[in-house]
């Protein structure tokens, strides 16, 4: 009798020029113990050549390689490696994650098999310093399975979003909408708009901070993305359920703005022009936003004053 071949997960992994990197992700993915792996990677219109790693990996993994016609970044890199990926459950990597424990992905599969309510399985990470080599551990609030409303309702207030995407493994089918931004925080909160969620201790890799991370080069365009991802998932959920969803919106708007809005690359006019197109965009408490708007004005103002 022939073995039942377990459910297929696709690892999606856009990459921009570090190949290097590339190689040690793909090193620790073959090492995984789970016997139906796809391996899609989305080449951003790189300038440097991967057709030799791809050469390499195609003989021992089940990999597809696609090269964007332009750079599209990461969010929509994912999507076009979602689109073309085939897997019952998708896991969203970065080229420069890497994973340490072979055995997590088995047991993620056999509790979402197990739980047709469970939108997603994630693990833990800890935090890998790439230009020094220092590990730092890091713990998630939330150990355990939880209520995806319970979780929405509180996402990054009460309760923290997992570390990144490489350590999480969701359903599919729960991330179909095409109105849904392919971010970590948009990809988890419209899979609980699906179901529940389980989190737990197990140290799935390491996730790697460099000294150009993304929050110091974060875009407008990139947050406007976020945003109207966020303005969607709150569309869903007030029609879902009976807490206050426009209160939600407006807390997830806070944040979002606020985290933008902090990047030492924003003066004082790019405060005023945040205000002036989330005015033109949204519904919102404006009362909330204005006064966050203040706040961040008057940081920047005593900043330059310094100067």
């Amino acid at each position: 009798m022939s073995k039942v071949q377990p459910p297929l997960i696709s690892f999606i992994i856009p990459s921009y020029n570090r190949v290097n990197l590339l190689d040690r992700l793909l090193k620790s993915i073959n090492k995984i113990k789970y016997d139906n792996i796809e391996v899609i990677i989305v080449d951003d219109h790189s300038s440097v050549d991967y057709a030799n790693i791809i050469s390499h990996y195609k003989v021992i993994l089940n990999l597809r390689y696609i090269k964007n016609d332009k750079n599209l970044y990461a969010e929509k890199s994912r999507k076009v490696g979602f689109q073309n990926s085939s897997g019952e459950y998708v896991v969203f990597c970065d080229d420069d994650d890497f994973y340490a424990n072979t055995d997590y992905f088995s047991y993620a599969i056999s509790m979402l098999n197990s739980d047709f309510g469970l939108s997603f399985v994630s693990g833990n990470a800890s935090i890998y310093k790439q230009s020094t080599g220092k590990i730092q551990e890091c713990k998630i609030n939330i150990n355990g399975k939880i209520n995806g409303v319970e979780y929405l309702k509180n996402f990054q207030i009460k309760y923290n979003k997992p570390l990144s995407t490489f350590t999480t493994v969701f359903r599919r089918i729960n991330l179909m909408d095409k109105k849904v931004f392919f971010n970590d925080s948009s990809l988890y909160l419209y899979a609980l708009t699906k179901g529940n969620a389980l989190l737990t201790d197990f140290n799935v890799g390491y996730y790697c901070v460099h000294d150009n991370n993304i929050s110091s080069q974060i875009s407008k365009e990139f947050m406007l993305d976020v945003l109207d991802s966020k303005y969607h998932i709150y569309q869903v959920i007030k029609e879902l359920v009976d807490w206050n969803a426009f209160k939600w919106w407006n807390d997830q708007l806070i944040i979002s703005s606020k985290f933008f809005l902090n990047s030492t690359t924003k003066g004082k006019a790019d405060v005023l022009d945040w205000k002036s197109i989330i005015k033109s965009k949204y519904k919102y408490n404006r009362i909330r936003f204005s006064i966050l708007c203040f706040v961040q004005w008057l940081k920047k103002l005593n900043y330059y004053r310094k100067d």
